[in-house]
């Protein structure tokens, strides 16, 4: 069924993208695609038509859903049907409300796949969160991380925009091959957009006792300093993502305060450093979604971030960390 829908589907998916000529963001990286995502979307969505990937829709084939409309149908076949009617009445019918901009995931488990992403719906805006382990079983060794996520910088145009994360070695390593203009973000002090402060906001009451209201910290940009505040989550990821779609306004200009409007509704993800109350006093961090040596580890920085007092503990608990290939012990050992 993959293949009789790649063989329609996609076909139909490219002639909507250039019927339509949207304004495209693509972001990649081994972690935080999601998050950020949700943060672009969030921010763009308070003075433009944006449309973004569902949940993780990032394949070709999710892509090509969220460029016609909708969600993935799963095993339907009157589901998909129904997307392949829609595709072809946006090719007949001319629609006004279709989305001026899409931020689409960028997915990599074998070679080739984001270059093939790339071929099939051309960003003029790339985000680039970070390169880690993930999938290197499959892509090749971390030199094949690299490589595969690197496929996005090559494909950018001249007057494009490359987002890159300003903390990342590996990112920054790989800036020089990309013709686009690069704007960067962080929190080390070479970022051209950079975050700083960044704490958890805390409460208690007699009831609840210890609760985590979210993540407080400030931008810096341009000489100017903005506050921002993110409900429910935890630790710096959702910094970074916040950072990711600040830089993305920066390159098309728009007020920095389309941020602090945007990100207090943001689509917070299950399993990506969401606070949950629990039984017993006790507060979750719920990062379950997945599991990487950089996610594993800034989930346990947040961890840490919590004040705690007398009598109260910090519980850490850890699962595997799959597709890792040989480097599987070393990054395990390195969470440990």
């Amino acid at each position: 069924m993959r293949k009789l829908l790649e063989l329609v589907l996609l076909p139909l998916a490219q002639a909507v993208f250039k019927k339509y000529r949207p304004l495209t963001i693509a972001v990649t990286g081994t972690v935080g695609k999601t998050s950020a995502k949700n943060a672009i979307a969030a921010a763009l969505g308070k003075g433009r038509n944006v449309r973004a990937a569902e949940k993780n829709n990032n394949t070709e084939i999710g892509a090509a859903v969220t460029i016609i409309g909708g969600r993935s149908p799963g095993r339907s076949v009157a589901g998909w049907l129904a997307v392949l009617l829609k595709a072809l009445k946006l090719l007949i019918v001319h629609n006004p409300h279709y989305p001026s901009v899409l931020v689409l995931e960028y997915a990599a488990e074998r070679p080739g796949d984001v270059s093939r992403l790339c071929q099939l719906f051309p960003p003029q805006i790339g985000v680039l969160t970070a390169i880690g382990a993930t999938h290197a079983r499959t892509l090749g060794g971390i030199e094949g991380v690299v490589e595969e996520k690197s496929n996005l910088l090559r494909a950018l145009p001249k007057d494009g925009w490359l987002i890159a994360n300003a903390d990342d070695p590996r990112v920054m390593a790989v800036l020089k091959i990309t013709a686009a203009k690069v704007v960067t973000y962080g929190l080390a002090e070479n970022a051209h957009i950079r975050a700083f402060e960044p704490h958890p906001s805390i409460r208690r009451d007699s009831e609840r006792g210890l609760f985590v209201d979210g993540t407080a910290f400030k931008i810096e940009l341009a000489g100017k300093t903005i506050p921002i505040f993110l409900p429910g989550v935890l630790g710096t990821p959702p910094v970074y993502a916040a950072l990711a779609a600040s830089a993305v306004l920066f390159a098309l200009d728009e007020n920095q305060l389309a941020l602090v409007d945007g990100l207090k509704n943001v689509k917070q993800e299950k399993g990506r450093l969401r606070v949950i109350p629990g039984i017993k006093f006790s507060t979750i961090i719920d990062d379950t979604y997945n599991a990487s040596t950089v996610s594993m580890l800034a989930a346990l920085a947040a961890l840490q971030s919590v004040p705690i007092d007398e009598g109260e503990r910090r519980l850490a608990v850890l699962g595997d960390m799959r597709e890792m290939g040989a480097l599987a012990e070393g990054e395990h050992q390195k969470v440990g």
